[in-house]
């Protein structure tokens, strides 16, 4: 990809995601960005492949965060609770097992003090 593209694409990216430029900089961005010969972070709908790509890019791409987080519920085939996404090696890890995770599995992976039952009675 030739930078003028490159940074065209970041420009885009940037303006469609209202980022933080302090969180991506330009420079990490177009270096991820032309890692790839096709620009799977432009697609708008969820599919299993956009997240795959996105779990094993470290510079989050996506526009959209609601289109990563259903992504990697399709790649996973599971609902991923918002607190794995902090840990994506967990979830890379899982994925390449090929076991899905139980419920308990899943909540375990939250911090004690952290859970909270809700329940109707």
């Amino acid at each position: 990809m030739m930078r003028a593209t490159a940074i065209a694409l970041f420009e885009d990216h940037m303006r469609s995601c209202k980022l933080d430029p302090d969180i991506n900089t330009e420079e990490r961005v177009i270096a991820a960005m032309q890692k790839y010969d096709e620009p799977w972070w432009e697609e708008t709908k969820p599919s299993a492949m956009i997240g795959e790509m996105q779990l094993n890019e470290p510079v989050l791409l996506l526009s959209s965060f609601d289109l990563f987080h259903r992504s990697i519920e399709l790649f996973m085939g599971r609902a991923v609770l918002a607190h794995e996404l902090a840990n994506p090696e967990a979830l890379k890890k899982e994925a390449a097992s090929g076991k899905r995770l139980a419920l308990r599995d899943i909540i375990e992976k939250i911090p004690e003090v952290k859970r909270v039952i809700v329940a109707e009675i």
